[in-house]
């Protein structure tokens, strides 16, 4: 029976959890990402996370993704929010 794990991609889609994370111990993240496909954030996500450098995620292993600009301008859900479902849809 193949894991199916190493063939699912994940979201953190909340900043708390991504802060969790580094506070408890960054090498985490990294745990994540081998045992996951592929683990992407969203920049809006990222952004929230102060004690987190885009580099530093990126050697931990995050996949960093970028929140188009028309989601900002839109209405009705948070920045992350946004971002996480743009990133679920495309």
């Amino acid at each position: 029976m193949a894991a199916i794990h190493k063939e699912t991609e994940i979201c953190i889609c909340d900043a708390n959890v991504l802060i969790d994370f580094v506070e408890a111990d960054e090498d985490i993240i990294h745990e994540l990402t081998l045992f996951w496909k592929k683990v992407y954030v969203p920049t809006r996500v990222l952004f929230e996370v102060k004690k987190l450098t885009p580099d530093r995620a990126e050697t931990l292993g995050l996949v960093i993704i970028e929140s188009p600009l028309e989601l900002v301008a839109s209405a009705g859900l948070s920045g992350p929010d946004r971002a996480c479902l743009h990133f679920v849809i495309t």
